[in-house]
Parts: structure tokens; C-alpha cells; sequence
């Protein structure tokens, strides 16, 4: 059984808009339409924005650093650990 569930991207998650009844930590899937601009979701969230066509590259070359950028480590004892060159 699939339940939809409305969410907000805050610009690092998916927070619900309605109560959830499950236990934290449990795992879903969340399924992003694909847009015609190319990348999943609205341009800013703002489902109806006008970009000009230089706004639109610009967002677009964003989006695509911010995906290849490597990932943030989980915690803050990783991050200096990696700083400073320990394993």
C-alpha cells in the first residue's frame, strides 16, 4: 500500500506537512517528479518563478555543483577528523 504524504524541501530535507505515524529512524522512499527544466522539483520553490534563460543556466550549473560536491560527513567528530588528515 502506498500513502502520499505533502512535504516541504527546507534545502536539505523533506520535512512532512502532516503528522507521520512512524518511528523514527524508519526507512522510505520518496519519489521526485522530473520536470522539463531537467532536475526533479520547482526552480526555487516556487512552482510558477520566470527565470530568464542566463537564470536558468546559472540555476542549473548550481544544481550541478551542488550534486557532484562530495558529501558532508556524518558527524562533527568525521569532519575533523578528515580536516586534519586522520583516517
Amino acid at each position: 500500500m502506498t500513502t502520499i504524504i505533502p512535504t516541504v524541501f527546507d534545502g536539505k530535507t523533506f520535512v512532512p506537512t502532516t503528522p507521520v505515524d512512524l518511528p523514527v529512524g524508519t526507512p522510505v522512499n520518496v519519489t521526485l517528479p522530473v520536470l522539463d527544466h531537467g532536475y526533479p522539483g520547482p526552480l526555487t520553490g516556487n512552482p510558477n518563478a520566470n527565470l530568464t534563460h542566463e537564470e536558468e543556466q546559472l540555476w542549473q550549473e548550481t544544481m550541478r555543483a551542488i550534486r557532484s560536491a562530495p558529501a558532508d560527513p556524518p558527524t562533527f567528530e568525521e569532519y575533523l577528523r578528515e580536516q586534519r588528515g586522520f583516517p
